[in-house]
């Protein structure tokens, strides 16, 4: 039986890293003091993940998502899972609740 990792999964995972490290670690002693992402910083984050495709991960490709099963979310999860909790919150906000 093969247990590795699909090559799309792991490029997912990669960009899931890349933005956390670039686009979210910026504001995380900001988020870290009020417990909320502000607006003009939750619309960029929201755009730019919209933009990567690591927005509705788990929502249909037809309907403008990801499409991945639940491996793939574990993976864009364990990349946010590096930082605040809040932008754990933030990748659930795509539809993508688990």
């Amino acid at each position: 039986m093969d247990f590795s990792i699909p090559e799309e999964l792991i490029l997912l995972k990669r960009t899931a890293k890349r933005f956390v490290d670039e686009e979210c670690r910026p504001y995380e002693e900001e988020v870290e003091k009020s417990d909320v992402i502000p607006a003009e910083i939750l619309d960029k984050l929201t755009k730019k993940s919209i933009e990567i495709g690591l927005w509705a991960l788990k929502s249909p490709e037809e309907y403008g998502g990801g499409g991945v099963g639940m491996l793939g979310l574990v993976l864009v999860s364990e990349e946010f899972g590096k930082t605040s909790p809040v932008f754990c919150r933030f990748l659930t906000r795509g539809g993508d609740a688990y």
